[in-house]
């Protein structure tokens, strides 16, 4: 199933910085791993995995950052790859 989606939030940072700092942030999060980085030409798109601790089961997320007037427009989905 897929969990409930995180709220969209908004940086006062141009995407670079925010794909920047999503470097330095997801592999500190315990079992998260990033996998790719797409430059599109609206939007970045950060991909990454995600391990549960108890069952090892594999969560795909997917970080799109869009562009706003005032910086950047962060909207994180992750989807369970288990049934």
């Amino acid at each position: 199933g897929t969990h409930a989606d995180v709220r969209p939030l908004e940086w006062g940072v141009a995407p670079v910085q925010a794909v920047e700092t999503l470097k330095k942030i997801v592999p500190n999060i315990r079992g998260w791993q990033i996998v790719s980085i797409e430059d599109n030409k609206q939007n970045q798109v950060v991909k990454a995995i995600r391990q549960t601790r108890i069952f090892r089961f594999t969560d795909d997320i997917t970080i799109r950052l869009e562009p706003t007037p005032s910086g950047v427009l962060v909207q994180v989905r992750s989807a369970s790859r288990v049934g």
